[in-house]
């Protein structure tokens, strides 16, 4: 996602707290000219400026995106009018490996047919828009379709 973010044109920096996630996302970098980097941090407590982002992405978060020390941090580092947009879940269409393999994936993680992650978001939205405006972030919730899957996105626009 990093790399496909730099190809539109924005300057993106990569947040990871494993160090192996780090070394594998790093060595993709170099392999592909890229000038993203990826920093090694938590997201209760994210090393960056105040207001220094305009956007910040998570993308299949575990609860920790929710908690308000995340939620503060990332209000924090947005301007007015700055997005959170996290990607909370995929609904797959087609057939294949790929498709095949996450579902599997879910499955492992509970995230499976039947469960909140996979196609009923009416509670952790419910939790997500409290603890959103908690904070001071406008908060929607959009579905998009991107090449054949239907994506859900919980969006925390920060107020002043």
């Amino acid at each position: 996602m990093l790399l496909e973010l730099e190809q539109t044109g924005l300057h993106v920096i990569g947040l990871d707290l494993s160090p192996y996630m780090g070394r594998l996302a790093n060595r993709r970098i170099e392999r592909n000219d890229s000038t993203v980097s990826v920093i090694q941090g938590e997201a209760q407590a994210l090393p960056f400026a105040d207001r220094s982002f305009t956007s910040v992405l998570a993308t299949f978060p575990s609860d920790f995106i929710l908690e308000p020390e995340t939620l503060q941090g990332v209000w924090r580092v947005l301007p007015a009018g700055g997005r959170f947009v996290i990607v909370a879940g995929a609904q797959l269409s087609g057939k294949g490996a790929v498709k095949s393999l996450i579902k599997w994936l879910y499955t492992v993680t509970g995230q499976g047919p039947g469960t909140t992650a996979s196609n009923d978001y009416t509670g952790i939205w419910n939790l997500a828009r409290e603890r959103l405006t908690s904070v001071g972030f406008d908060p929607s919730l959009e579905q998009v379709s991107v090449k054949g899957t239907l994506v859900t996105l919980l969006i925390g626009q920060r107020m002043e």
